[in-house]
């Protein structure tokens, strides 16, 4: 059980991180 709950957490970080490059890159390439 635990084992699932850090590989949720380290998904949602992938997640979290894939939404601000993706934001980043937005940013620079409609400013």
């Amino acid at each position: 059980m635990q084992f699932e709950k850090e590989n949720l957490d380290s998904i949602n970080v992938c997640v979290e991180f894939e939404i601000i490059l993706r934001g980043r890159l937005t940013a620079e390439l409609y400013p």
